[in-house]
């Protein structure tokens, strides 16, 4: 489980690879059943990406639009900064 670097967004991981993202206000923005053993993921540092990590140490940066959670088309928050 990670929140995005401005506390806006949350995304949580399942060992089966079920990734859900979701909003502060418990909104869910995003879900995906990804075909792998998950460990670990990080956010971005614009908190518009995700990346993942597997038991085994590999890192997974999905670059298909479809694959991944592009953030940015997920409705505007209120955050200020």
């Amino acid at each position: 489980m990670k929140w995005t670097p401005d506390g806006q967004r949350i995304c949580i991981i399942y060992e089966d690879g079920a990734v859900i993202v979701g909003s502060v206000d418990g909104n869910r923005l995003w879900g995906k059943e990804l075909k792998m053993q998950l460990a670990h993921v990080q956010w971005s540092p614009d908190g518009r990406s995700l990346i993942f990590c597997t038991p085994q140490c590999e890192v997974h940066i999905p670059a298909h639009p479809r694959t991944s959670p592009r953030i940015s088309d997920a409705p505007p928050t209120n955050d200020s900064r």
